[in-house]
């Protein structure tokens, strides 16, 4: 892509995207900023045709052929789960993130924020992650802690600081921009301190207010969460966040904004950030731009890129999968969104209990963890066993015991109640009614069944038991959707 045609690219995008309401000009800006959010597919997605991080490094270096200052950020949730982080290398240990950290050091990012995933790595791999990084990772309010004490996280020997600033050119000066993160206390590992992350900013923003020229957050939180501190922080102008995985820009007042890009890069905002020339008063304009064939790929990035993709059809060969064969043949898409399929029942979440279903003689009831799904996209034809791979990364094992009536009732009313997160359940009902006093025989995964999806802990209290018909081996959830599909 050739300046002029960045240049007219990017300037109708601008046009039909712009959280402002009516733009006639290519915007002028001291300094552009990149962002992307919730990132776990490195090679695309919708069949290579969307994202791909090899593009949104293309999309970098384009800017950078226009605008003399660009900066690549990212709000969290990278080092896992994956298809690729759940499979073991030579030494035999799972990748767990390595791959995600060896594409973004080939790419040009500025700063990171720590995301809830981060925190699901045990604390030495966070570790080796963490000093495998040649970018840096920022959060105020997430620490370090031992039975000795509560500390900064450390990344290559150096402190993790709360926020990174930059110098920016302007015409009338040079100008100090900062990025302040924070994440929220969603992971309980032992390893890990949560400040409030009110206080946290408040206390930060004096400091930043008489060093900086602007403060912009780099937030892991839900939605209204950061809406919440646009309403209570006004001199913020932007927040730039990641956790929700679709785009959206909410207006937190005149020329402020909450932006987030959609999952798995297949968009990314684009922001052009000017300063006002005799204060530290300055505009933001926000473009959403799709990442997809459009834009020329980054080869350096793209040959990291293969290089994993072929790491995972090796590992992936090996343990008898074959991420090409084709499963079925559908003439619509199947929804594996993760705005859809953790607040209503899918298709694709249909899909996948019907198939636990079928490993016992009796199943009454089937309930998924949406959770577990993380396909995030419309499935396309044809299916193939990748897919159904990258949509059920972490596996697990299926699980059966008989409960009462009244305990499906509390199972039903708890994934109600996590309507929005990953403990929304999808729900295979065979049986026309349920009563109070009956026995109904429930299929889950060992996740659900362990008790550790959120207001389900008491199912670790039933009687579990596995499929007789199936070896050991066997009993994985890829497998037996496979081999569904395959009869």
């Amino acid at each position: 892509m050739n300046r002029l045609s960045t240049i007219l690219y990017l300037a109708a995008l601008f046009l039909l995207f712009s959280c402002q309401e009516s733009v006639l000009e290519y915007p002028q800006a001291d300094v552009v900023i990149v962002q992307v959010n919730d990132i776990y597919e490195i090679d695309g997605v919708n069949q290579g045709k969307g994202g791909n991080l090899a593009r949104v490094q293309g999309l970098v270096d384009s800017l950078k052929k226009v605008y003399p200052q660009v900066l690549l950020v990212h709000a969290g949730d990278f080092l896992n789960p994956s298809l690729i982080g759940n499979l073991k290398d030579e030494s035999g240990e799972k990748v767990k993130g390595k791959h995600m950290v060896d594409v973004m050091n080939a790419m040009s990012f500025d700063a990171v924020a720590f995301g809830n995933h981060e925190i699901d790595l045990n604390y030495p791999t966070l570790k080796k992650r963490l000093n495998e990084m040649n970018f840096d990772m920022i959060s105020a309010n997430l620490f370090f802690r031992d039975s000795a004490e509560i500390r900064a996280f450390r990344q290559n020997e150096k402190e993790i600081k709360g926020y990174k600033n930059f110098e920016i050119n302007t015409k009338s000066g040079l100008r100090t921009l900062s990025l302040l993160s924070v994440i929220l206390p969603y992971n309980k590992k032992d390893y890990v301190h949560y400040q409030n992350v009110n206080s946290t900013i408040q206390s930060n923003m004096i400091d930043l207010k008489e060093k900086a020229d602007g403060v912009f957050l780099l937030t892991h939180l839900n939605r209204r969460e950061d809406n919440e501190l646009g309403e209570k922080f006004q001199e913020i102008n932007l927040i730039m966040g990641g956790h929700d995985h679709y785009n959206f820009c909410d207006t937190l007042g005149s020329e402020r904004y909450l932006t987030k890009a959609d999952a798995n890069a297949r968009t990314a905002w684009v922001h052009y950030v000017s300063w006002s020339d005799n204060s530290k008063e300055f505009l933001s304009k926000s473009v959403l731009v799709d990442i997809n064939n459009e834009i020329k790929k980054n080869i350096k990035v793209e040959s990291i890129i293969e290089k994993w993709k072929q790491f995972s059809i090796e590992k992936t060969s090996e343990q008898g999968y074959q991420m090409s064969n084709v499963l079925m043949e559908i003439e619509r898409p199947l929804d594996a969104r993760e705005e859809s399929i953790r607040s209503q029942q899918t298709d694709f979440g249909k899909l996948v209990c019907e198939a636990m279903a079928s490993t016992f003689d009796t199943a009454d009831i089937v309930v998924l963890n949406s959770g577990s799904i993380r396909y995030d996209d419309l499935m396309l034809n044809p299916v193939t066993e990748g897919d159904i791979l990258k949509a059920l990364p972490l596996g697990g094992v299926i699980k059966g015991a008989y409960v009462s009536g009244v305990d499906l009732m509390k199972i039903y009313k708890a994934g109600k109640l996590n309507e929005g997160s990953g403990g929304y359940l999808q729900v295979l009902q065979i049986p026309q009614g349920i009563t109070e006093f009956g026995m109904y025989f429930l299929v889950t995964t060992s996740y659900v069944s362990a008790g550790r999806e959120k207001n389900l802990g008491f199912m670790k209290d039933f009687e579990w038991e596995v499929p007789k018909d199936l070896d050991e081996g066997e009993n994985d959830i890829r497998k037996i959707l496979i081999e569904y599909l395959s009869n």
